[in-house]
């Protein structure tokens, strides 16, 4: 995820700094909308698609060991 972050920023600073002719507030504002976008996207991403399993696995559930209760009596 922090790969993603750099990768986000070094694109924001990139495209802040072949912007030279736009005046400041907007460079900062495209670069800033840059970085915010493609942050969101990834957090999303990891959120939805990252924790689940690979196409074709097997996931395996523990059963638990389910026992009667003690304290009932049994019937004969």
């Amino acid at each position: 995820m922090l790969i993603v972050y750099v990768i986000a920023l070094l694109l924001a600073l990139l495209a802040y700094s072949l912007l030279p002719t736009i005046p400041f507030g907007w460079r900062l504002g495209i670069a800033i909308s840059l970085f915010s976008i493609i942050s969101i996207l990834a957090t999303v991403w990891i959120a939805k698609i990252g924790d689940k399993a690979p196409p074709g696995s097997i996931t395996v559930i523990p059963i638990p060991d389910i026992q009667p209760p003690k304290n009932t009596p049994t019937q004969h």
